[in-house]
């Protein structure tokens, strides 16, 4: 199953979030999608991406 990621998630893992880095990092090995509003975020996430 994929799971499709909240931008907010995206830019809290990238910022290294406890809590985001942990739900993803157990979410990976499943499966992970950004949807094309968050990968066309502002320049400011995009550079994360």
């Amino acid at each position: 199953m994929r799971y499709v990621v909240d931008s907010d998630r995206v830019a809290d893992y990238l910022k290294g979030r406890p809590a985001a880095v942990e739900l993803l990092d157990s979410l990976l090995p499943r499966g992970l999608a950004i949807s094309i509003v968050t990968f066309a975020k502002p320049p400011s996430l995009r550079a994360y991406l």
